[in-house]
């Protein structure tokens, strides 16, 4: 990172990489708390690039927001394809009722005037014209998002857009999206997002130097499910500090 263009050198940024690095390699998980400007995206994405071409597996990068997501996929992302030697292939995964379902939007399409009042009727006929021309099929390709009620009649559900039901429909966004990641090469990096699917609880430890591990304030933390090997808490005019989770 030093060779580039408009580089600036901050510690607590390289600490972070360091630390993330090392847990990476000791399979263990880390959360790293630090103030803005640290340059957090950056601390964890190349460790997990690094990590990912070495054991020719998949890093996944899970965040809690969608904004952050997509901050990674379009900015962060493609400056570290361009500072690391070699290259990798990296795509954005959102949570399955992000997608819409073309089978539930026919169904629903169908079933209107039993299922919605008149505004929610328009509303359907809004989503059904955009669901006509676009690309992505996800819930950040709108210019306004549809009504909460509504989306929620449409979008992807795990027992009705199946494999079986949708995979072979090319219109269906959310299976497309589960085609490319399957089948994302090893050494790929993957953006998912992440809502905290409670899992087993762990003992958490903070350092302000990685020395000197003292309980945290809340002391346990649900853990997901293994999606993710550390989790940033994005924070503001708060000091660097690190945290592990050990197993009690």
């Amino acid at each position: 990172m030093g060779q580039a263009a408009n580089f600036e050198y901050r510690p607590e940024q390289q600490e972070m990489a360091v630390a993330v690095a090392q847990a990476l390699s000791e399979e263990r998980h880390l959360v790293v708390e630090a103030g803005t400007g640290v340059g957090k995206s950056l601390a964890y994405l190349i460790p997990a690039v690094l990590w990912a071409h070495e054991q020719k597996k998949k890093a996944v990068i899970s965040t809690y927001t969608i904004n952050l997501q997509e901050q990674l996929a379009y900015k962060d992302i493609p400056i570290v394809q361009k500072l690391l030697p070699f290259e990798f292939e990296a795509m954005l995964w959102k949570g399955r009722h992000n997608y819409l379902c073309p089978l539930r939007l026919e169904r629903a399409m169908n079933h209107q005037a039993d299922l919605f009042t008149s505004t929610e009727q328009a509303e359907l006929s809004r989503i059904w014209e955009w669901a006509q021309t676009t690309q992505d099929g996800s819930l950040s390709n709108f210019n306004v998002e549809p009504d909460a009620a509504v989306w929620a009649q449409v979008c992807s559900e795990a027992h009705i857009c199946t494999t079986k039901s949708c995979g072979t429909n090319p219109k269906c966004a959310y299976q497309r999206a589960r085609k490319r990641l399957i089948s994302r090469e090893a050494g790929g990096l993957i953006c998912a997002t992440w809502r905290g699917t409670p899992g087993a609880t762990y003992r958490v430890e903070t350092s302000p130097t990685l020395q000197g591990w003292t309980p945290a304030t809340t002391p346990t933390a649900a853990v997901g499910t293994g999606l993710f090997d550390f989790v940033e808490i994005p924070a503001a005019n708060v000091t660097q500090r690190f945290y592990r989770a050990v197993r009690p």
